[in-house]
């Protein structure tokens, strides 16, 4: 059962957490037990063989997404700025190394650039779709909205659908919390 008042709690944790690396994995847990709520598999801060990348978290998704690949990776960054396009590529690298299909960054800030006009950080979207990986970005603003497990699994969806449909990344848009209520209403 999902608990947004557990997720609100984490945010707050990070938000007052003394560094970067305490912050982002506060949004790891935040993220882990949403994951987990929806009935994913979620393993956390695992590293490959040689030990040169870790992994945030690897979600199994066991059915509770539908439109969503069986299996993708999420990176978690609590910046006080937006994600950078040097952090976002080394996390597609990761995720293309391993034949995936989907990157979800959680990025409190969003990401450099306008998804408008596909420049820094989001002119990763059309590299990624060459790939044919699909980035979908998380804010604090989405977190802190989501009330239920249906709520998340709609707002999953909604993002990936837009990265599908716009070649490569799905960011938030205004209306984006209504419209994701409304459908579960």
């Amino acid at each position: 059962m999902y608990d947004p008042q557990v997720v609100r709690e984490m945010i707050t944790e990070a938000e007052s957490a003394p560094n970067t690396d305490e912050q982002g994995h506060a949004y790891e847990r935040a993220l882990r037990y949403a994951f987990e709520a929806a009935g994913c598999l979620v393993e956390q801060n695992l590293t490959n063989i040689g030990g040169a990348e870790e992994v945030d978290l690897g979600v199994g998704n066991l059915g509770s997404f539908p439109l969503l690949p069986q299996i993708f990776l999420v990176e978690c960054k609590d910046w006080d700025r937006p994600v950078d396009s040097k952090t976002v590529g080394y996390f597609l690298n990761i995720v293309r190394s391993r034949s995936l299909q989907l990157a979800i960054v959680v990025a409190p800030k969003g990401l450099t650039g306008d998804d408008s006009d596909m420049t820094y950080a989001h002119s990763l979207g059309a590299y990624a779709a060459a790939q044919a990986v699909k980035i979908v970005v998380i804010t604090t603003d989405d977190l802190l909205a989501i009330e239920s497990a249906a709520d998340f699994t709609a707002l999953l969806h909604r993002r990936y659908l837009r990265a599908v449909v716009n070649g490569g990344i799905g960011v938030p848009r205004d209306g984006d919390h209504q419209a994701t209520h409304q459908l579960q209403g």
